[in-house]
């Protein structure tokens, strides 16, 4: 148990010294030690371990006013690199968008291919260039426009993409790990950690994605600084509730119909949640029908303070910025 004990205080040491690496571009083993409240000694030792496994290089020594210079040190941002994969519906087009992440997070490679119907072959052989490319990708983020159910994509825009175990297909081709986010999910995820959102606040995001014939709408709820998904994971399935004015997947419908959905939809929602914030994702919506909309919540709720209500017209960004660092949290808690 001491043994167990002495190995996890270890981990957790090296974990300090990473986060004050992190956050400046070079450190020297005496301001580590100062900022950590680790003694020299252990600085030492944790740091070789560190530059042995590739993890924190050494740099040239730094200028001194007198005696010895002190040595200078730098995580390595190009210890690990990750891959993301976005797919999205974008001016009726099925669009996938690859991105290369290092091991801070920041992307140092991107690119983006509209298909008028995308395969699976077709994300693969993208991903193959790609991963010949940077041959030290460690694992793959995947976001999707729909849901994974007991290992198939059981609810998804991408009609070829439909009841398939894609994640298994990926990690066998590519001999990696796999994790697969539903969009709306990390679009609220990618907000609210770009925001700084406290996590004892409740964000619920819903998103009407603008194609032509209807797709159903979808939310993502941020609770206590995570997304909750539910024990099946349809949590947010918001396309299905039993609304007056509920509407049919690829369906035609006109804007006050739209808009009396969203009204209800969100009615629903705060009804159950009683979010700090609402964020409306739609291209279709402007700022009169958030203010119609505050004006009917209250119809219902007249002693409330409303939720903060935020119309986001880039659902792209967040989607993709949540797919970065959901793959951030995974490099750091599955590579160390």
């Amino acid at each position: 148990m001491e043994g167990g004990n002495a190995k996890q205080i270890k981990q957790l040491n090296k974990d300090v010294l990473r986060k004050l690496l992190k956050g400046k571009s070079y450190r020297t083993k005496p301001e580590l030690a100062e900022l950590s409240g680790l003694s020299v000694v252990t600085v030492n030792s944790l740091i070789k371990e560190l530059i042995e496994d590739n993890e924190v290089r050494e740099l040239n020594e730094a200028k001194s006013t007198g005696g010895r210079r002190a040595k200078q040190f730098k995580y390595n941002e190009n210890f690990k690199h990750f891959l993301v994969v976005c797919l999205s519906n974008e001016e009726e087009r099925e669009c996938i968008h690859l991105g290369v992440a290092n091991a801070l997070g920041d992307i140092i490679f991107e690119e983006k291919h509209r298909f008028p119907t995308l395969s699976v072959e077709n994300m693969l052989a993208l991903m193959t260039i790609i991963l010949i490319k940077f041959p030290i990708i460690s694992f793959i983020a995947v976001g999707i426009p729909g849901l994974e159910i007991e290992k198939q994509l059981r609810i998804m825009d991408f009609k070829l993409f439909r009841n398939v175990n894609l994640r298994e297909i990926i990690s066998e081709r590519f001999s990696l790990p796999v994790f697969i986010e539903n969009d709306v999910n990390a679009a609220v995820y990618g907000y609210c950690k770009g925001k700084g959102i406290f996590n004892h606040q409740c964000v619920v995001g819903v998103y009407y994605p603008s194609t032509k014939p209807f797709v159903l709408p979808g939310a993502g709820i941020y609770l206590k600084g995570e997304i909750y998904s539910g024990k099946n994971g349809i949590a947010g399935e918001i396309g299905h509730l039993p609304l007056k004015t509920a509407i049919q997947e690829y369906q035609f419908i006109g804007a006050k119909e739209l808009e009396r959905n969203l009204f209800e939809t969100v009615l629903s929602l705060e009804s159950v949640l009683d979010p700090d914030t609402f964020l409306i994702y739609g291209n279709d919506f402007s700022d009169d029908n958030i203010e119609r909309l505050k004006t009917f919540v209250l119809r219902f709720f007249p002693s409330i303070t409303l939720p903060e209500v935020i119309l986001r017209n880039d659902f792209s960004k967040d989607f993709t910025e949540g797919i970065r660092k959901r793959g951030l949290v995974y490099l750091n808690e599955h590579y160390k």
